[in-house]
């Protein structure tokens, strides 16, 4: 959560079911209830747009795939470099190589 972000008010209602349940689970966490539903609704604004950016990589895969511009070769190099790598290192790639991968892909995408 960004603590340092202006904030700003919205009215929200709710069915009683809904906010007895709200009340139950941040009285459970010891969290204010205004708390625990500004961090549920920023995750779920966060999966939103990773579902959109991965929901636009695949267009685009389909949209280009068989075509000239199928794969940038130096991506696909990398590509090709990264998974034999994988092959070769147990657990989880580095956070540095997830940025790359991303980063990339948001350039060909042209996310950024």
């Amino acid at each position: 959560m960004k603590s340092a972000a202006r904030k700003r008010n919205f009215h929200l209602p709710l069915p009683d079911e809904t906010y007895a349940a709200l009340r139950d689970v941040a009285n459970a966490a010891n969290v204010p209830a205004t708390t625990l539903a500004r961090e549920v609704i920023e995750q779920w604004l966060a999966e939103r747009r990773r579902m959109a950016t991965q929901r636009a990589i695949s267009d685009y895969a389909r949209r280009w795939a068989g075509t000239n511009v199928d794969l940038d070769s130096s991506l696909e190099a990398a590509g090709v470099a990264l998974e034999e790598n994988s092959k070769r290192v147990s657990g989880t790639l580095p956070s540095d190589s997830l940025t790359a991968i991303e980063s990339g892909l948001r350039a060909a995408l042209s996310l950024d």
